[in-house]
């Protein structure tokens, strides 16, 4: 039995490490573009159904509906579109309101926040594996194990299983 541990050329280590964290800012890039567009689009269709409930939004002065319209705090202003529905909280200006849209808007809302925060965990993982890697690069002139390679590519793989996830949510 040789009692040698097997060595690798240490170009194995430079271009494994480099193209690990090359391939995930590149795909991160193209999620992140992705993601915006995604979240545009959402963020219309809040302003569109928030429209619908509250005419002009100019001239609409009821607190806070009309503050959280303006700085499109959706998460606030559905909660609040859902208590106002309880007969007794209700505003009379929303006594002749139809609260069909309702049901799209929550939904849009929840498909805003899980979209923000499978971002940012794809974000994290992502700049975490760069790190490491660059890290990796930085000490591969002392430092050459096989381990840390195998582990830096499963924490790739990890970040890329995050980014399915996420390209899933958004074309939902």
């Amino acid at each position: 039995m040789d009692a040698n541990p097997v060595f690798m050329d240490p170009n194995v280590y430079y271009y494994s490490y480099s193209t690990l964290a090359q391939s995930l800012a590149g795909a991160f890039g193209f999620l992140a573009a992705v993601v915006v567009y995604r979240l545009q689009a959402l963020n219309s269709q809040m302003e569109r159904i928030a429209g619908q409930f509250m005419g002009d939004p100019h001239q609409f002065k009821i607190e806070p509906f009309r503050t959280l319209f303006a700085y499109q705090r959706w998460s606030l202003f559905v909660y609040h579109l859902k208590k106002d529905q309880d007969g007794s909280n209700r505003d009379p200006v929303f006594k002749d309101l139809n609260f069909i849209d309702l049901g799209a808007m929550d939904h849009a809302n929840d498909q805003i926040l899980s979209i923000r925060r499978w971002f940012i965990i794809s974000m994290v993982m992502t700049v975490i594996g760069i790190t490491c890697c660059l890290i990796a690069l930085f000490l591969m002139a002392w430092f050459q194990n096989p381990i840390l390679l195998g582990l830096l590519m499963c924490l790739g793989m990890a970040s890329l299983s995050s980014y399915m996830r996420l390209m899933l949510l958004v074309l939902q």
